[in-house]
């Protein structure tokens, strides 16, 4: 592929900017505050503060493989219990999760063919048991969206462990949707895999504040295929 100017990579963080603008304003404005607090986020310069980061990790490879340098992974690493604070109209104060802030930025970047190295190298950055929070592939598969990308993501993907051991299924079993949970089986996940609870997917589904019974039933016969015996 040819290589892009500096020039042509701004002009697409330009498209993904007001992508994610439309759909997440307020947690993006908190965002753009980031590099410039206390001044309108809505700025012209601050806006393109907020763009030339993302230019720059989209056509730097080393910025790519950094977690210090990926704006995705930085917002992933500050894990699902760091929010933005965004006063609304009513005046109210409202606490947004950062995660939800970077799945915007993934499906903005989606059907962007450019974009396309970046998702495959951002998902597969192994991060989450060493920082003590979930990797990306744990995010994706608790905000519903890991069907979307599982052709971004490795084989090993599913395997990947969380600061309490747990798996991406034990997060799409507890919070995501009926096709994650399925698609996470099929590339391999481990139904039989334990926490460190002991707390296998199907007691993640079911210990769940809205529990799902259509993940339950996947996981079930999942669960009698490897004859794991369940005990709840």
């Amino acid at each position: 592929m040819k290589k892009m100017s500096q020039s042509s990579w701004h002009q697409i963080a330009d498209r993904i900017w007001w992508r994610v603008y439309e759909t997440h304003p307020n947690q993006l404005l908190d965002w753009g505050q980031y590099f410039e607090p206390h001044v309108d986020p809505l700025r012209p310069d601050n806006r393109e503060r907020s763009k030339e980061e993302i230019s720059k990790t989209l056509s730097c490879d080393e910025y790519q493989n950094d977690r210090q340098k990926n704006f995705i992974l930085r917002l992933i690493r500050d894990d699902v219990h760091a929010y933005f604070h965004t006063v609304h109209r009513d005046g109210r104060v409202h606490y947004v999760p950062k995660v939800q802030l970077a799945m915007a930025f993934l499906q903005a970047m989606k059907d962007l063919p450019e974009c396309n190295n970046f998702i495959r190298v951002t998902i597969n950055v192994v991060s989450g048991h060493e920082h003590r929070c979930n990797s990306i592939v744990h995010e994706l598969a608790r905000c519903g969206f890991y069907s979307q990308f599982q052709n971004y993501c490795s084989a090993d993907c599913v395997k990947l462990l969380n600061g309490m051991n747990e798996t991406p299924l034990h997060l799409g079993a507890q919070v995501g949707n009926k096709d994650d949970v399925g698609s996470l089986l099929e590339r391999g996940a481990d139904i039989g895999a334990t926490d460190s609870g002991g707390c296998r997917p199907l007691h993640s589904a079911a210990m769940a504040i809205n529990p799902n019974h259509e993940i339950a039933e996947v996981l079930i016969i999942a669960a009698k295929k490897v004859r794991i015996i369940i005990c709840c």
